[in-house]
């Protein structure tokens, strides 16, 4: 019996550790497409969710704002590395579809010249009433590989949805 229980723990023990290592590896931006990595991002992180700002009066076809979105990101020696800060805009009309879309910020800055750093952005219609925005800045320098992403899902009812990786 003993040798039974210890051997389905060998067995739990190094299937688990498995699965651990290909999650891992599944989840590496750099192994996926942007759109394959927006679609892991909206399944596994916790969207934070406001109104839109809209800066003039109050008429429904004006443009809404998401406010810029400022992040920073550090090594795993705590060494600051970069910045990333993102603002959207989007425009919807009565029936709470969204008309347009576009950028108002994407800035992203080093903290040394040895760090290279790679801007991607992408955009996609969700659906008449939903556009969903990513923006991603890659950093690379001697401790590896690292990234900021700023997702946003725009919707027609003038929310936003956002949510950070770094």
């Amino acid at each position: 019996m003993r040798k039974r229980i210890c051997t389905l723990l060998i067995i739990a023990i190094l299937a688990t550790s498995g699965a651990v290592f290909a999650e891992t590896q599944q989840i590496n931006p750099k192994n996926m497409s942007l759109n394959e990595y927006a679609d892991w991002i909206e399944e596994n992180v916790e969207p934070r969710e406001y109104e839109g700002i809209k800066k003039g009066n109050r008429e429904i076809r004006e443009w809404l704002y998401t406010g810029e979105e400022y992040n920073t990101i550090y090594n795993g020696l705590y060494d600051y590395i970069g910045w990333m800060a993102t603002e959207a805009k989007w425009l919807v009309n009565e029936r709470l579809q969204v008309l347009d879309y576009g950028t108002v910020t994407f800035r992203h800055g080093k903290a040394r010249e040895s760090i290279t750093a790679h801007p991607h952005s992408d955009s996609a219609w969700i659906a008449n009433d939903n556009v969903r925005l990513i923006y991603q800045v890659d950093f690379v320098e001697w401790s590896g590989d690292h990234y900021i992403t700023h997702m946003y899902n725009l919707h027609g009812n003038g929310k936003v949805s956002l949510r950070v990786i770094n």
